[in-house]
């Protein structure tokens, strides 16, 4: 922050010294300009008074010449003294005052300065965030130290650009904060450093299904049907694409991709019944469930 302001002062004054320059210059010019006026008229008066004394029209020509003189010596004064310089210059010190106030004001109102101090106190909280985070024994973040922590790994990442786990990091961070388009940005990133990890693809594939864009959903199904192709019995695999296709109104590849997983898990896991639930609401919502209600009356 200290770099900051410094540079602020430098340029605050860097403005002030060419205002202040600008406007002496500008002073002096304008007095060089009345006093080349004022000669001009003087040799002019002179002349006229030649004309005049040959033409007999006046007759005390030294005595007017006199009072020119003096009417001179009176319009253009000696060279300015140091104290007249130094008021001159105090003329514009106000100016001075008004440009650096209107700049700070300015940079106040619209510069930042609140999410730069933020900023700043983030790169320093930002390597204890990290520690806890990767601490199963320590206490959990909150969303606002998730968010604080993302932004600093953003930082980081401006430094170290082909750090993989720092990427893979930040996307899930993005998946964890709903910021989906962090999220993908960053397993776009990790995926070019390492386009063969599967953990990677199957990350990216979900944020994908999850967005509100029907083309991300639709590129998401192409990519769980390639890692399919590559690894038939993923678990991960076949549940994210039952759910993409079941968001896609695909009810029978949901189906099949449910089914599929069933008859690799074990008849005592619990993922059995969440899976066999919604093997029942994808038929339900594709018409092939027929439900009969038998009902008694009795009179």
């Amino acid at each position: 922050m200290s770099a900051l302001w410094i540079s602020i002062i430098i340029l605050l004054a860097a403005v002030s010294a060419l205002f202040l320059g600008a406007g002496w210059r500008q002073r002096q010019a304008s007095e060089a300009d009345r006093d080349r006026l004022n000669t001009d008229f003087y040799h002019q008066r002179l002349r006229e008074l030649e004309e005049d004394e040959a033409q007999g029209v006046i007759g005390e020509r030294a005595t007017m010449v006199s009072e020119l003189q003096q009417t001179l010596l009176t319009d253009i004064p000696p060279q300015h003294a140091a104290p007249s310089r130094a008021s001159g210059r105090l003329v514009l010190l106000p100016g001075v005052v008004a440009l650096i106030a209107v700049s700070l004001g300015f940079y106040l109102k619209s510069g930042g300065l609140t999410q730069v101090a933020g900023w700043m106190q983030v790169q320093q909280d930002y390597p204890a965030l990290r520690a806890r985070v990767m601490d199963p024994q320590a206490k959990p973040l909150t969303m606002e130290e998730l968010a604080r922590l993302q932004l600093g790994l953003r930082t980081a990442l401006q430094a170290q650009p082909d750090n993989l786990n720092d990427w893979t990091m930040l996307g899930r961070l993005g998946m964890v904060l709903n910021n989906a388009a962090s999220a993908s940005q960053a397993f776009e990133h990790a995926l070019q450093l390492a386009p063969n990890n599967l953990a990677l693809k199957q990350d990216y594939a979900e944020v994908l299904t999850r967005s509100s864009d029907p083309q991300d959903n639709r590129q998401a199904g192409l990519m769980l049907r390639d890692m399919l192709k590559e690894d038939g019995g993923n678990l991960r695999t076949l549940g994210l694409l039952a759910f993409n296709a079941y968001e896609q109104q695909q009810y029978d590849q949901a189906i099949s991709s449910w089914q599929a997983m069933l008859k690799q898990i074990p008849v005592d896991d619990r993922r059995r019944v969440m899976i066999e639930r919604s093997i029942e609401q994808a038929k339900t919502d594709a018409g092939q469930q027929n439900t009969q209600l038998a009902l008694t009356v009795t009179l």
